[in-house]
């Protein structure tokens, strides 16, 4: 579906390419605009410290995150058994595609 814009906002181009512009100005502070994320990707070194589920990051210097994935071999995380539960559907679509990267080596991903 097309992402339905506030009155205070329209599509337009300039040098750059297309872009979102103020259709009138907007008082210091306004909130501009506020979507769902669509993706979200954890970088390998943070994953033992950021929740798949929240995001929350866990402190790197403290334990790693308590809830973790045996079949993508600990490749997902979460800070806790509720925050995975509700993102079980999602890490489903992705844990065996997880497990198979993990797997590569380096030079071998694409």
């Amino acid at each position: 579906s097309d992402l339905q814009l506030p009155s205070h906002l329209q599509i337009g181009s300039n040098v750059s390419g297309r872009a979102l512009f103020a259709a009138r100005v907007l008082p210091r502070g306004s909130l501009v605009l506020s979507v769902e994320p669509v993706a979200a990707s954890i970088a390998r070194s943070a994953r033992p410290y950021r929740c798949r589920g929240c995001l929350r990051a866990a402190s790197q210097d403290g334990p790693q995150l308590p809830e973790t994935c045996s079949n993508c071999s600990g490749e997902a995380r979460w800070c806790s058994a509720s925050c995975r539960a509700a993102d079980k559907a999602r890490h489903s679509c992705e844990c065996h595609l997880l497990e198979r990267l993990r797997r590569l080596k380096p030079k071998e991903i694409p």
